[in-house]
């Protein structure tokens, strides 16, 4: 009973209205740039039709209908094997990314948002070509229909069209995403690390100064072991200062016998003069 309480107490926290809505926009997402994709390139094959190139932005941009049986740049060509490899692929990546979004949920896994946001325009970039490479494998002048140019200032950029552009930002975006949540987990564990030691410090700063005392006290204890008088060299500082103080604690009277070394002269720069008391 108590487990499925649980159970039902993950499902009631992972199925949550923010989240519903998340999925629902994702889909969305996808629906709208492959309908925006597909519905460019319907356009493009009526009205670019044997018009060459057509200045939409001036030299920025232009529109110039071709149909590309390869993959980015024609890479690949009219090889059937490659074209064939092409769409293997492109349904691979479709199903691999739903799959991997189902597997989260069934699992309530956590659900990033910005990683999804960038994965649903990947997807839609792939289904986008996935759709010319799939449906329209036969057609004569060749399966993917790319219109945009750029090659007016960026001459060796092949002609793409708008599922190619989502593929290509979306990927810098994802690029980005990786470096930006890189920087934040390193900069959380610097965080939390630096609060651990700060909470150690806190404390075990009593504890520490005991056992340094009872460091020092002991070194001290096993230097009075001896058949002369005992002193101290005392140079102003902070650790002939430390000894003499312990030794005297241990009932030793130190300061009686101590020396301090004072040079005169050239010299002068070497003496402790200015730090005796």
């Amino acid at each position: 009973m108590s487990k499925m309480q649980e159970s039902n107490g993950i499902k009631e926290k992972f199925f949550t209205k923010k989240n519903i809505l998340f999925v629902i926009s994702l889909v969305l997402i996808v629906i709208v740039f492959v309908l925006f994709d597909q519905i460019t390139k319907i356009l493009a094959i009526r009205y670019l039709t044997g018009k060459g190139e057509v200045p939409f932005l001036g030299d920025l941009l232009v529109f110039n209908l071709v149909y590309n049986k390869g993959a980015a740049w024609g890479m690949g060509g009219d090889n059937l094997f490659t074209r064939i490899l092409l769409v293997i692929i492109s349904w691979l990546v479709a199903v691999g990314i739903i799959g991997y979004f189902i597997y989260l949920v069934i699992k309530r896994k956590e659900i990033k948002y910005g990683f999804w946001i960038i994965f649903s325009f990947i997807l839609a970039g792939d289904i986008g070509n996935l759709i010319d490479r799939t449906f329209f494998f036969n057609r004569e002048q060749g399966s993917v229909v790319d219109f945009l140019s750029i090659q007016r200032w960026w001459p060796n950029f092949g002609i793409f069209n708008v599922a190619d552009a989502i593929l290509v930002c979306s990927i810098f975006a994802l690029l980005i995403y990786f470096i930006v949540e890189l920087v934040k987990e390193e900069i959380e564990k610097h965080k939390k690390v630096e609060q651990k030691l700060k909470n150690d410090s806190k404390e075990n700063m009593e504890e520490w100064k005991e056992k340094t005392k009872e460091v020092i006290y002991r070194c001290v204890e096993k230097q009075k072991i001896s058949d002369a008088k005992i002193g101290c060299q005392l140079s102003g500082g902070v650790d002939s200062s430390l000894v003499t103080y312990f030794a005297a604690k241990s009932g030793v009277n130190v300061l009686k016998d101590s020396i301090s070394i004072i040079f005169d002269g050239n010299e002068k720069e070497y003496s402790e003069e200015k730090f005796v008391d």
